[in-house]
């Protein structure tokens, strides 16, 4: 695992084996929340069980509201498993049987970081992933622990 800290920014490699040069900036995979939120870091499991929406607070007590890419994405794809450790196919199976129970529906799905990082920004129980670092100081880069 690593860890490249930049004021309160961090960035951390998932994967043990050594990343290749440049391959975080082109295939990274970021968690972000609000920068307002205290949360500075989260298990695989909490985040696993904030998307899946099995929990719906932060550790800190913070209502979370978590915000998914399009399942096309590559980032989404690498999220999916690293992190929710399911497939496209799975996660439909797991929504369609969320929603017809009624019990809940999945996060919202945007198309791009961009939109990601700009709806993360205005709520402070906002919650979602990119794959490049962001450069907007209304979000911060949470750590990622196993």
């Amino acid at each position: 695992m690593s860890l490249l800290c930049f004021g309160t920014v961090f960035f951390v490699s998932i994967v043990n084996a050594a990343p290749v040069l440049g391959e975080e900036e082109e295939e990274g995979l970021y968690v972000i929340v609000n920068v307002d939120n205290t949360i500075d870091s989260v298990t695989i499991n909490q985040l696993s069980r904030i998307f899946n929406k099995k929990v719906k607070k932060f550790e800190n007590g913070v209502a979370s509201l978590p915000v998914a890419q399009k399942s096309s994405r590559s980032v989404t794809r690498k999220f999916n498993k690293k992190i929710l450790k399911k497939t496209v196919k799975q996660l439909k199976y797991y929504w369609a049987r969320k929603m017809f129970s009624g019990s809940s529906k999945p996060p919202k799905s945007l198309a791009s970081d961009m939109e990601v990082v700009k709806f993360v920004a205005s709520l402070k129980n906002a919650v979602g992933y990119v794959s490049q670092k962001p450069n907007n100081k209304n979000v911060k880069v949470i750590l990622i622990e196993p």
